[in-house]
C-alpha cells in the first residue's frame, strides 16, 4: 500500500523495523510513519473543512454533476459479478487484520517480538488504513455530507403551519395507509405483507423492485434530475444473518458503488429499505433526507405494496402530530394497519436495547459526527419536519396525489 499523499511506501518497512531497539527507544522511522499517517488523516479532514465552507459549490459541481458519474462508472464493473463486492471488500479488510493479529500473537509467543510492539504495528496500519479509506470515502461519496440541505435546494424550508394545514397532511398520510391496505386486501396481497419473498424468487424480486422505485424517483418532482442516470442493480447479502443481528437492512458502499440488501426482509420492509439505499446511491447523505427521499419515492410509486411501505413509514408523522395534539390518526387506520404499526414500534424498542444494535448505533453516531452531522443518529427522526415542510410548501401536492377513501369494510 503506497501513501502517495505522503511519499511513504509502507511496504518498504519490515515488521522488525517497528520494534524497539535495545535501549528501549522507538525507531525514528516508526515515529515518522505515525506522523505521516496522522498527516494523511488531517488532509482528509482538511478536504472536508474546505468543502464545508461552500455547500453551494459542493452542491453544484460535486453532488449534482461530478458525483453522479462515480456510481455510474462503478456500476459498469460491479455488475459483472453476481456476488456482492461489498461483502468481499469487508472480508478482505477484516481478514488482513485478523491474520496479522494471529501472526503477531504467534511471534510474541515464540519470543521473536514483544507483544506490545506487535500491537503498535497493528495500530499503525489501522491508522494508515483509516486515513487512506477516509480520503477515498470523501472523494467517492462523503462530500455529499457537505452539500446544501435538500429543503434549501428544492425550496421547502420550514415555515409556519396552521393546525388545519397539519391536520390536512395527517389525513393525507392516514388516508394513504387506509387505501393502500384496502387495495392490497382486494388484490389478495394483504396476507403477504408480513412474509418474506421465497428464496428462489428473491433475486429477481429485488431487481424488479429497484426498477419500480426508479419510476418512483422519476414521478417525484424534486428528483427529476436523476432521470437520465441508470445505476447498477442491488445485490443480496450472503452474510444476512450477521447483518440482521446487527440491525442493518440495506446499505450503499461507495468503494464498490453497490447497493446491498439483507436477505429475508418482509415484503413490507423491502421497498423502503431498498429506497433508502437508492437515495444514498444518488448522493443523499444526511439521514433525515434519506428517509424523506425514500418516503416520497415509495408513495409516488404505481405499485400498491411499495406505496403502502412508504405510507407506513409516514406513520411517524402521524405519531408526531398526535403528540402535538392535532388529532388521533393511528386508531382510525383499520385494525391491520394499526396493529402493524404498533408491532413495529415494539420491535424497534426491543432492538434498541440489544447489545449489538447499540454498538452499531454508537459506531454510526460516531461516523455521522465525524462527517459533521451535529445531531448524529438523532437526525434519523428529522424527516418528520422535512415531510411536513415538503407538503406545506405546495399543498397542491396533497390534492394532486390525494387518494380516495377505501370502500366500506375494506379492512
Amino acid at each position: 500500500m503506497t501513501g502517495k499523499a505522503t511519499g511513504i511506501n509502507v511496504a518498504e518497512f519490515e515488521p522488525e523495523d517497528y520494534y524497539e531497539d535495545e535501549d528501549g527507544l522507538e525507531s525514528p522511522s516508526v515515529r515518522r510513519l505515525y506522523w505521516r499517517a496522522i498527516q494523511t488523516l488531517l488532509i482528509a479532514l482538511g478536504i472536508q473543512t474546505v468543502a464545508g465552507l461552500s455547500p453551494s459549490m459542493v452542491e453544484s459541481y460535486y453532488s449534482q454533476r461530478l458525483y453522479l458519474f462515480i456510481p455510474w462508472l462503478l456500476s459498469i464493473g460491479n455488475q459483472k459479478f453476481v456476488t456482492s463486492l461489498a461483502e468481499v471488500f469487508f472480508l478482505i479488510i477484516i481478514s488482513i487484520f485478523v491474520l496479522w493479529g494471529v501472526w503477531s500473537a504467534i511471534k510474541a509467543y515464540q519470543g521473536r517480538a514483544p507483544l506490545r510492539d506487535s500491537l503498535k504495528v497493528i495500530f499503525l496500519y489501522i491508522i494508515w488504513t483509516a486515513s487512506v479509506l477516509f480520503i477515498v470515502f470523501k472523494l467517492l461519496w462523503g462530500l455529499n455530507y457537505q452539500r446544501q440541505p435538500l429543503a434549501e435546494v428544492a425550496g421547502f424550508e420550514p415555515r409556519y403551519a396552521r393546525t388545519e394545514d397539519l391536520d390536512e397532511i395527517g389525513n393525507y398520510i392516514a388516508n394513504g395507509i387506509r387505501v393502500s391496505s384496502g387495495n392490497l386486501l382486494k388484490q389478495g396481497l394483504a396476507g403477504q405483507v408480513k412474509s418474506a419473498v421465497s428464496p428462489d424468487r428473491e433475486p429477481d424480486t429485488l431487481v424488479a423492485m429497484a426498477k419500480t422505485l426508479e419510476l418512483g424517483f422519476k414521478a417525484t418532482d424534486i428528483f427529476s434530475r436523476f432521470e437520465p442516470w441508470t445505476f447498477g442493480s442491488p445485490k443480496l447479502l450472503e452474510s444476512s444473518p450477521l447483518i440482521r443481528f446487527l440491525g442493518i437492512r440495506s446499505f450503499y458502499l461507495p468503494f464498490t458503488g453497490e447497493i446491498s440488501v439483507q436477505k429475508g426482509l418482509t415484503q413490507l420492509d423491502l421497498p423502503f429499505a431498498l429506497a433508502r439505499a437508492m437515495a444514498y446511491q444518488r448522493g443523499f447523505a444526511r439521514e433525515d433526507e434519506v428517509n424523506m427521499v425514500a418516503f416520497l419515492v415509495c408513495i409516488n410509486s404505481s405499485d400498491e405494496l411499495v406505496r403502502y411501505s412508504g405510507f407506513i413509514h409516514g406513520a411517524k408523522v402521524l405519531k408526531a402530530l398526535e403528540r402535538a395534539g392535532i388529532a388521533n390518526y393511528i386508531d382510525g387506520l383499520g385494525n391491520d394497519s394499526t396493529d402493524l404499526i404498533r408491532q413495529r414500534d415494539a420491535e424497534a424498542a426491543w432492538s434498541l436495547g440489544g447489545v449489538a444494535s447499540s454498538f452499531v448505533d454508537g459506531l454510526f453516531n460516531l461516523h455521522l459526527r465525524i462527517n459533521r452531522v451535529a445531531q448524529g443518529t438523532k437526525s434519523v427522526d428529522g424527516d418528520v419536519d422535512l415531510i411536513v415542510s415538503y407538503f406545506l410548501a405546495d399543498k397542491g401536492r396533497l390534492r394532486k396525489e390525494q387518494v380516495k377513501a377505501p370502500p366500506s369494510g375494506a379492512e
